[in-house]
């Protein structure tokens, strides 16, 4: 579900057996109560949020399950960090256990503020000693292993808002996704990310 500033959509779905996810029913409509991404109106928004879902119900006559919430806004921001640990094994290759590791400690950054929540955490590419753009240092050798971390993070009041919009309309919240970030796994391949592409 997408709480935008100009129209609300509900996309219903369910995966097919190699996982793709097959739309089944979509409810689009004018948004009230919102503006450049914040609800100014909780029940103009709320109203917006149940007439989407209304619409969703009362074609396709089945019930709504659990919901990933979309955000994006003035008030999502990100931030890379990178962290190292030194590679533990006696013949230094690289483990499971060692990229794990990294990743915790990389991914536990301090946000800006007291009100601020992570979304995502998104390994960018290891590093070994001085070598880095690396996809996947499983087996390789070297001494210090390290990785960059994309964390991406909001303010928690106007998530909460969102979410109380939905929570009114009897929608399950899953989770909260950044919209940009939703919108490149939905439209580009693996081969086109790796790529560089930008959406």
């Amino acid at each position: 579900m997408d709480i935008g500033s100009s129209r609300t959509t509900l996309l219903v779905g369910e995966p097919d057996e190699d996982g793709t996810m097959r739309v089944l029913g979509r409810g689009c409509v004018e948004t009230m109560g919102v503006r450049k991404g914040l609800v100014i109106n909780l029940e103009h928004a709320s109203q917006s949020v149940a007439q989407a879902v209304g619409k969703v119900v009362d074609e396709k006559k089945f019930d709504i399950g659990r919901v990933l919430l979309s955000a994006s806004g003035g008030y999502v921001s990100s931030m890379t960090n990178h962290g190292s640990l030194p590679i533990r094994s006696r013949d230094r290759l690289v483990t499971v256990e060692d990229i794990d590791d990294v990743a915790n400690i990389t991914q536990e950054v301090a946000l800006p503020s007291p009100t601020s929540i992570r979304l995502h955490s998104i390994r960018q590419k290891f590093k070994i000693d001085n070598q880095g753009g690396i996809a996947n240092p499983e087996g390789l050798k070297g001494s210090m292993l390290g990785l960059g971390m994309l964390v991406i993070y909001s303010e928690k009041g106007p998530v909460d808002n969102l979410q109380s919009a939905a929570v009114s309309a009897s929608l399950d919240i899953e989770d909260v996704v950044f919209g940009a970030l939703a919108a490149s796994h939905a439209t580009l391949s693996q081969e086109q990310m790796a790529a560089g592409v930008a959406l």
